[in-house]
């Protein structure tokens, strides 16, 4: 289906869903073929009821997806709101995603709200934007959210993404992203949070060496304590809120892999 723009809409899901046939959820779905613009700005959606895919079926929620060849695409100012508990083999969870094989792609503003637990077998993909270009072009994933107040767990590996930019041959940037860790947010430990992660012609950008492009401006929030996962990634501001309820002794943030870099990060307590 060639739809250029599809943006604006108001995806909302009352009844469970319960099955391996309905694996795909989305808000706005732009796709071009050839040559043109694509744009999947403005959608909402609202997940506000069970979701158990059985199987091994990969779960898909968008609250926004533009496609095309050559041009350009955008999915902006997406919105995503998941208010109910899903548990599924892979759960893939996007505010805005936007793809081109040649030209300019952007992935901005979007937001993921996660109000619940999201429990998958394999693993959890979790990004506010993620803008990638297939050949030549350049790539922004900025200005994204992800809040997460549930559980989020897999037997294998959460991953979690403010911004994700990809290109062969251009410039790519995920900058001043923001993830607020919320008062009932936990994670199994195989858990990497990332401000930003960039990527050109196969090869990841690094905290040190390209600090602009992967971590300018990206802000991680703690408001919570006893937070146990593996590494966090890419971020110029942590800021710890410390709840009400802290005490002597009490952790808020345990970190499992020493690859850890928050040597140019600026770390607040409030």
């Amino acid at each position: 289906m060639n739809k250029p723009d599809d943006s604006g809409n108001t995806l909302t899901i009352k009844d469970t869903i319960s099955s391996n046939i309905v694996n795909r959820l989305f808000a706005g779905y732009a796709n071009i073929g050839g040559f043109g613009n694509s744009t999947a700005n403005s959608n909402i959606a609202n997940i506000n009821a069970t979701i158990n895919i059985n199987g091994t079926s990969k779960l898909m929620i968008r609250g926004g997806y533009a496609y095309v060849n050559t041009g350009s695409a955008q999915a902006n100012s997406n919105k995503l709101f998941i208010n109910n508990s899903i548990k599924s083999y892979i759960s893939d969870i996007s505010g805005g995603i936007a793809e081109i094989y040649k030209d300019d792609v952007i992935a901005n503003s979007n937001t993921v709200d996660i109000n619940t637990n999201i429990d998958s077998t394999l693993k959890n993909i979790i990004q506010g934007g993620f803008a990638k270009v297939g050949d030549t072009g350049n790539a922004d994933a900025s200005y994204n959210t992800v809040n997460i107040n549930g559980n989020i767990k897999s037997n294998g590996s959460n991953s979690i993404y403010r911004g994700y930019a990809d290109t062969k041959t251009g410039t790519a940037t995920a900058t001043n992203n923001t993830v607020n860790l919320l008062s009932n947010a936990s994670f199994t430990t195989n858990t990497h949070i990332y401000g930003g992660d960039v990527w050109i012609n196969g090869t990841e950008l690094t905290y040190q060496d390209n600090f602009d492009q992967v971590a300018k401006g990206n802000t991680l929030n703690i408001k919570t304590k006893n937070i146990k996962i593996a590494e966090i990634k890419n971020f110029e501001f942590v800021n710890f809120y410390l709840p009400n309820d802290i005490k002597a002794n009490d952790t808020i943030l345990t970190l499992n892999e020493a690859s850890t870099d928050l040597s140019k990060s600026k770390i607040g307590v409030g």
